[in-house]
């Protein structure tokens, strides 16, 4: 079922909303920070500068939309934006580094957002506390606001291939990935390697939040049937599905060598529930790509009006 045009842009509008308010509240923050010298203005120039990536990744669906919306031929420009607008919302959300520093100096991942909040459970009082409020509601409408923009580009849903054996199998596997990826990041999070301080929570938190960014995308392309979408998250999935094991034998070996550690058994379930998850979506992603399920509107008369004429 294809999305009408104006619900596409009510979506990129409300999404444009989120990010403009979001990074507004970071700015914000940043400059009271930097007002009251806790911290460098190098720092508040390169919290600035990752606020933009929020921008950059909006661009990317604004573009695919304008293209939809004038009927040009997306090809490989649909192609090249969902690349880059995926891979800047997953270092966004996953890679953006946090410094665990008094102040939480630098980034916009999830790690970041877990780290200013104990910190505001635990140590910040008074306007530190009210700033890094700001900077966790900031990064969330940013994070939500980039998901309205990125749903905003699709063409629409997938309705009618539903009942298919394809497409009966593609959700099953959708769902058991869903499955997989939940076990998988609760058993991470419970375990002592993610608590605050210790020298295995970065790699901790990289796996349960790419997992859930990759999940995210896949069930997005899923219910779309977007293979521009589908691909982009196989090479995600390429990139850093087989990179969960090397950080898995990494968190293990420091585990080990870790008194305070000691839930070594925890470190590998979860790890293998995520990269289970992983291999799931990479099937799902595939049958999207071969088998979309989704016609266009515009081809669809097209094709009934040559079967018309003959």
């Amino acid at each position: 079922m294809p999305l009408p045009s104006c619900l596409r842009l009510v979506f990129n509008l409300v999404g444009l909303g989120m990010i403009i308010v979001g990074c507004a509240l970071q700015w914000n923050a940043t400059r009271k920070e930097e007002d009251k010298n806790l911290i460098s203005a190098d720092i508040a120039r390169a919290r600035n500068y990752q606020i933009v990536g929020f921008g950059m990744a909006y661009l990317t669906t604004a573009a695919i939309l304008f293209l939809r919306a004038s009927e040009h031929s997306l090809g490989p420009t649909a192609a090249f934006s969902f690349y880059l607008g995926a891979g800047i919302m997953f270092y966004l959300a996953v890679v953006a580094d946090c410094e665990q520093s008094p102040t939480c100096s630098l980034g916009t991942s999830f790690e970041a957002m877990d780290t200013l909040r104990i910190l505001i459970e635990d140590q910040y009082t008074g306007d530190i506390r009210d700033w890094a409020r700001q900077r966790i509601g900031g990064l969330v409408l940013c994070h939500v606001g980039s998901i309205f923009a990125l749903v905003s580009a699709m063409q629409g849903f997938v309705y009618d291939s539903l009942g298919s054996c394809i497409a009966n199998f593609r959700v099953a596997t959708l769902l058991a990935s869903l499955l997989s990826a939940f076990i998988g990041v609760i058993v991470l999070w419970s375990s002592d390697a993610a608590n605050l301080g210790a020298s295995t929570r970065e790699n901790v938190w990289f796996i349960c939040s790419s997992t859930l960014w990759i999940v995210l995308l896949t069930f997005i392309a899923t219910l779309t049937g977007e293979r521009e979408l589908s691909s982009s998250t196989s090479v995600l999935i390429g990139a850093f599905g087989m990179w969960y094991l090397v950080l898995m034998f990494q968190i293990r070996d420091v585990v080990n060598r870790t008194p305070s550690l000691d839930d070594d058994d925890s470190v590998i379930a979860g790890t293998a529930f995520c990269w289970f998850a992983l291999l799931l979506c990479l099937v799902v992603a595939v049958l999207v790509y071969r088998h979309p399920g989704i016609v266009p509107a515009k081809r669809r008369r097209s094709t009934s009006m040559s079967q018309s004429q003959t």
